[in-house]
């Protein structure tokens, strides 16, 4: 921690975020999903948890009241798995339950509240290769405006293998597109 306070990274002179395009879908009870989680935001699994209060304080409002939960898995063992609250299910959801937009919709508040934090003290480049390919337009352009307003004080980059329904839109909103 610092200054006697946990937060959810170490902070490096210059921190790149980067939400791994693998997306998760998993049967539920195959692997801990802090674990996989943590891998595809690159972070610490003992930090994780640490990004939960940030995600209900300044994310999307896509995925609120994230907690682990200790779950028996199929080998007899525990694992820990991730539930919450995600836009358009049912609240208290496990996460290997998600469909893959959903998953995404909570890898990305992740991914989002961690860049903010990480912004707020050293300079931070988001990279989300992360499952936003398949959104329909109005959520990319919900997400894009999102990320242009001031409360989001860190670059952003957003790969996509095709060019979304709607490109003009958010080349209007200052979005610059390389292809």
């Amino acid at each position: 921690g610092i200054n006697g306070k946990e937060y959810p990274t170490q902070m490096l002179p210059l921190r790149f975020v980067f939400l791994q395009e693998k997306r998760v879908l998993r049967k539920a009870g195959n692997v801990d999903d802090v674990e996989i989680i943590a891998e595809r935001l690159n972070i610490d699994p003992l930090a994780l948890p640490n990004l939960f209060r940030f995600v209900d304080k300044y994310g999307l409002g896509w995925a609120r009241n994230l907690r682990i939960t200790e779950e028996p898995s199929d080998n007899g063992e525990t694992s820990r798995s991730l539930r919450g609250d995600v836009r358009g299910t049912k609240p208290g959801l496990w996460f290997p339950v998600l469909s893959g937009t959903e998953q995404t919709f909570v890898l990305i508040e992740l991914a989002l509240s961690l860049a903010r934090f990480s912004a707020q003290l050293v300079p931070t480049m988001l990279l989300l290769d992360g499952g936003i390919w398949h959104f329909e337009t109005n959520l990319l352009a919900e997400l894009a405006t999102h990320l242009s307003s001031p409360a989001y004080p860190f670059q952003t980059v957003i790969v996509m293998a095709n060019e979304p329904k709607g490109l003009a839109n958010l080349r209007w909103a200052g979005w610059q597109v390389a292809k």
